[in-house]
């Protein structure tokens, strides 16, 4: 599949509202010296949003490139639902063995549920196994004291 690489302001660039991973530091710091010294490897994904663009994937990437100093990013601009952009994200982290906050999946998986996913069909666009839906769903209700 080809994939058209944009060019989009970094200041039109906002981070989404799933918050899948935590914004590390130390990581921040040390992709903006491999960006300094190699270029930027792989674009952030986007969306569009409004006037400008609500990040998909590539918090990192963005935070360093923005103390860098850079004014625009490469980008994959993708015309997609939230719902999309959810699993693009968790697919992206989990494709890259990258721990993302388990409440925050779960109450993902949840929210898609609620918008007429399956388990199943989840657990065939991120990869993972039936069963690893349901246990991270169940984890969250148990913690919160909700009925699956």
């Amino acid at each position: 599949m080809s994939q058209k690489v944009s060019v989009v302001p970094l200041g039109r660039v906002e981070p989404s509202g799933f918050g899948l991973r935590e914004l590390d530091e130390a990581v921040v710091k040390e992709l903006a010296e491999s960006i300094r010294a190699n270029g930027l490897l792989q674009p952030v994904m986007v969306r569009r949003r409004g006037d400008g663009y609500e990040l998909v994937f590539g918090l990192h990437r963005l935070e360093a490139c923005r103390r860098l100093g850079w004014r625009k990013i490469p980008a994959l601009v993708r015309e997609i639902s939230g719902e999309e952009a959810f699993v693009a994200g968790l697919v992206e982290n989990l494709q890259r063995n990258i721990r993302v906050n388990p409440v925050a999946e779960a109450r993902g998986y949840r929210h898609l549920m609620a918008k007429g996913w399956t388990p199943h069909e989840i657990a065939q666009r991120i990869g993972k196994s039936d069963s690893y839906v349901y246990v991270h769903v169940k984890s969250l209700c148990d913690g919160l004291g909700l009925l699956v």
